[in-house]
C-alpha cells in the first residue's frame, strides 16, 4: 500500500469498481498458451472463462508472451488501465 498512486478513497473507489462487475466463473477447460512463466497460464484461462476484457498487472511482458493469443483481451499495467477508470 506504500506503493501505491491511490489513497485511501481512491482504493476503496476501485475495489468497488471490481466488486459492482464481479462474476464467478468455472475454469472447464486448460488453454495452456504456454506463457514463459507457466504458473501464469492459469490467469489467461480464468480470464477467459469469465470473459473478461483486460488483465491488469505489472507483469505484461510475460502475459504478452504465450503461443496461443486471445485478442479479445488486453492486458496493461495499472497506472494506464486506471486512466480510463478513474476520472
Amino acid at each position: 500500500m506504500a506503493r501505491s498512486p491511490l489513497n485511501d478513497a481512491g482504493r476503496r473507489k476501485l475495489l468497488g469498481a471490481f466488486l459492482s462487475v464481479r462474476a464467478r466463473a468455472e475454469v472447464y477447460f486448460g488453454w495452456r498458451p504456454n506463457l514463459p512463466d507457466a504458473g501464469d497460464n492459469q490467469l489467461i484461462e480464468l480470464a477467459v472463462a469469465g470473459g473478461a476484457g483486460f488483465i491488469v498487472t505489472n507483469n505484461t511482458t510475460d502475459l504478452r508472451g504465450g503461443e496461443l493469443r486471445f485478442s479479445r483481451i488486453q492486458v496493461m499495467r495499472p497506472p494506464k488501465f486506471m486512466k480510463g477508470v478513474i476520472r
